[in-house]
């Protein structure tokens, strides 16, 4: 999971300004970094609204209908480094 600032619903509580919650726009997860490990969350640590659904399960599907399989190790096409293959509008 990418160490970036958070998107999304996080940019509403300023109180996240030392960066506790990071945010992976692949997936949509936001998580507590525990030095090496995440703890995922499911609802806002600030206001208590439900967060997104994970869509790492659908990223790893995707991928392997693509024909990748090893995400970590493959050259990934570039809408899969980001959130851009679920924003994209379905076809």
């Amino acid at each position: 999971m990418s160490a970036r600032k958070p998107a999304g619903h996080m940019d509403q509580h300023p109180q996240n300004d030392c960066d506790a919650i990071s945010y992976d726009p692949r997936f949509d997860e936001y998580a507590i970094p525990s030095g090496g490990a995440l703890q995922l969350l499911s609802y806002c640590a600030f206001c208590g609204d439900r967060l997104p659904e994970s869509k790492r399960e659908r990223w790893f599907d995707q991928l392997e209908a693509l024909g990748v399989k090893d995400p970590w190790r493959a050259e990934l096409p570039a809408e899969y480094r980001s959130d851009a293959w679920w924003k994209a509008p379905a076809e």
